[in-house]
């Protein structure tokens, strides 16, 4: 599996990830669970890593497995739905459907002229 990371720069691969130091592999990861500092301590402290998807699975399990507070915590460092889009993340902006103009809503469809619902930001295989 490949998993699409909105954002300016490269995500790191596995191997860059694991040799990270532990803050700033937390850091990494907040681009892609957006936040959530004692989730992200847990994930780093299970690492090495051998692949994306070990990661990810790691990350539910931890998060499944979490005291409650944590599992607060780490659902109130997601950003809130409708949330003003320039404070957003470029993979929650995706998430959350709104386009190059900020705007929630529909995407013109460039092949035949329709209107097409924007897809949000997904796993893909």
């Amino acid at each position: 599996m490949s998993y699409d990371i909105p954002g300016d720069e490269a995500f790191p691969t596995i191997e860059e990830l694991n040799a990270l130091p532990e803050a700033e592999f937390a850091a990494a990861l907040t681009r892609l669970f957006e936040g959530g500092p004692r989730f992200l301590a847990r994930v780093a402290a299970m690492r090495p890593f051998e692949s994306d998807d070990e990661l990810i699975g790691t990350a539910r399990e931890v998060a499944h497995a979490m005291p409650e507070a944590e599992q607060l915590e780490l659902v109130a460092a997601h950003p809130r739905i409708g949330a003003d889009p320039s404070l957003l993340s470029p993979a929650s902006h995706q998430e959350q459907g709104y386009g190059s103009d900020g705007e929630a809503g529909w995407d013109e469809d460039e092949d035949d002229g329709q209107e097409a619902p924007r897809e949000p930001a997904h796993v893909a295989e």
